[in-house]
């Protein structure tokens, strides 16, 4: 057995059994077929809603591009779904992002009320891609706009012209997950990926996670080196690894 399924053993004997059959049972329905962008949300409440939305999905990694003021998650908005997510953030206007989703292999759509948009029934789904959703009050940034691969809307038979944005994204994932988990594409997470993230998950629960891991590595053959990416994820190295600055005895006693 590995080093990493190995260490992921030892931290489930750390929990309650209870807590880590919801560890395995949620993992198995992550994905990260479909990401989800937040962005130009002047509100950061929208953007919580949302991430809330994301995580009772499924949906693991979630990119958000904050207004000025910097990141706000709200615990009572979110209810603490981004401990679960993989959120990175980014600045308004930050001009790479498109590019660096391209580069990953990742079709780029975008919410969107205009006619011409492709039904939310129609949108393929085949090849991995990434949502990008915006207010519905400023759209995406035009330069951003020009960079994906397409327009979806929902569905409305009503006088309104657009739901409000949390109710958008909570509608546009729920139609997305359904048609893939009824679907043949391979959605879910690989076996290793699977692994990592419960690693991760495992790691989130108890308060001094670094004494955890020394105690495994003082009963096993392994070094600190063998749990390194690409052993596990880089998430994961980054809340047990020592701090550069401290000595080996400091971290051995930091939560």
């Amino acid at each position: 057995m590995a080093p990493a399924a190995e260490l992921l053993e030892f931290l489930g004997e750390c929990i309650s059994e209870h807590k880590l059959a919801l560890f395995r049972e949620a993992s198995s329905q992550r994905t990260r077929h479909v990401q989800v962008v937040l962005d130009s949300l002047e509100d950061p409440l929208d953007a919580n809603a949302a991430l809330r939305s994301c995580e009772c999905f499924g949906i693991q990694a979630v990119h958000w591009v904050q207004p000025p003021q910097g990141k706000r998650v709200s615990r009572g908005v979110a209810v603490g779904s981004s401990k679960w997510l993989e959120l990175k953030t980014y600045p308004t206007g930050c001009k790479t992002l498109t590019a660096n989703l391209r580069h990953q292999g990742l079709r780029q759509y975008a919410l969107s009320t205009r006619e011409s948009a492709l039904s939310i029934e129609d949108m393929p789904l085949e090849q991995p891609f990434v949502l990008w959703c915006a207010s519905e009050d400023t759209g995406l940034p035009a330069a951003t706009a020009r960079g994906v691969d397409g327009f979806v809307r929902l569905p409305m038979v009503g006088f309104g012209t657009h739901f409000n944005f949390s109710v958008t994204v909570a509608l546009a994932l729920k139609r997305i997950t359904d048609r893939l988990r009824n679907s043949v594409i391979p959605w879910a997470l690989n076996p290793a990926e699977r692994q990592n993230l419960l690693l991760e998950w495992c790691a989130t629960v108890p308060k001094r996670r670094r004494d955890l891991v020394q105690r495994f590595l003082d009963q096993t053959p392994y070094t600190l080196a063998d749990l390194a990416p690409p052993a596990t994820s880089q998430r994961f190295w980054d809340m047990i690894r020592p701090v550069e600055e401290d000595s080996a005895a400091n971290w051995q006693t930091t939560p």
